[in-house]
């Protein structure tokens, strides 16, 4: 008897949604299903997928903001170990009052490694260099001016860096809700059209589902591709097939197996070999596995490398 259960992966999954969306745009009236309808479906559906896709744009802006914080960041340790050597001179080696006044930490005459501590810092040097001018060295930068600047960037761009990081946050919470809503109205179709169909009836296979009284071992692996990667190896990849849990691979290397020699089992749809011979004939076929069998092979494909 055949699960129908939903797929694990969000990329499986929204595959089914679109079966099913589609068999719900042509069955849906003549199955007589109420309780879950295209229109619904299709709204679940979408901002499952939507969310899915905006997620990476978000962790995007956060490896940008990520990046300019830790230039700015760069640039303010440099200054400040600049103004660390130059206020030696007038504060002494030892952490004394004069050091505090700048904004070090008490009993310290190290430059901090938190984000606030640099800042306060970067503003008690700007004091500092404000109220005593023949202290700048304009040749190396070491100016009131230069500590405002780096501390008004240092500032902005950490307050952009922890947005960055809470819009990220939001899109992942926003993803795993809109999923778990998905998954919620996908198990409630499979379960009114059970309520609906026989269990060898024809349309749930225009659902992207299987009759339960049909088998539930996987379909065959589908558009199996083979590209030659290096002198000595090729890399193989397939299509993920319904109801797969994972796969068995296959090559055969011509002159060297006399026939196909099965893999590793893998969750993957891709698989490199390496250290082949760099004249190799390569054939590659990959059959889909589940609890209740594997399916027959794929078509076999063949690189050859030279």
């Amino acid at each position: 008897m055949s699960s129908n259960a939903l797929p694990r992966t969000n990329t499986r999954l929204f595959a089914l949604g679109d079966d099913m969306s589609d068999g719900l745009n042509d069955y849906e009236a003549s199955v007589g299903l109420k309780q879950n309808v295209k229109g619904d479906f299709d709204v679940d559906l979408n901002a499952a997928k939507a969310a899915e896709l905006d997620l990476p744009k978000k962790e995007n802006l956060e490896n940008d903001a990520l990046s300019a914080r830790n230039v700015v960041n760069s640039n303010a340790k440099g200054f400040l170990f600049m103004a660390k050597r130059q206020l030696t001179d007038d504060f002494g080696t030892k952490p004394n009052d004069s050091w505090k006044t700048v904004g070090f930490a008490q009993g310290s005459t190290e430059v901090p490694a938190d984000i606030p501590g640099r800042i306060k810092i970067l503003d008690g040097a700007a004091d500092y260099l404000k109220d005593n001018p023949g202290k700048e060295i304009a040749t190396k930068n070491f100016t009131q001016a230069q500590a405002r600047a780096l501390s008004k960037a240092l500032s902005d761009a950490r307050g952009a860096l922890n947005t960055a990081v809470g819009n990220r946050a939001k899109a992942r919470t926003l993803l795993v809700t809109t999923v778990k809503t998905l998954r919620k109205r996908m198990s409630g179709l499979v379960e009114e059209i059970g309520q609906r169909l026989a269990d060898d009836a024809d349309e749930w296979y225009y659902f992207g589902l299987v009759p339960p009284a049909g088998a539930q071992t996987p379909g065959i692996p589908d558009a199996v591709n083979g590209h030659k990667v290096s002198a000595t190896a090729a890399l193989f990849a397939w299509a993920h097939a319904p109801r797969a849990d994972k796969y068995w691979p296959f090559k055969q290397v011509i002159g060297v197996d006399a026939a196909p020699v099965v893999l590793k089992l893998t969750s993957e749809n891709e698989i490199l070999l390496e250290e082949l011979s760099a004249t190799a004939t390569v054939k590659f076929s990959v059959e889909s596995h589940n609890a209740a069998g594997d399916s027959t092979a794929s078509e076999v494909v063949e690189v050859i490398l030279v």
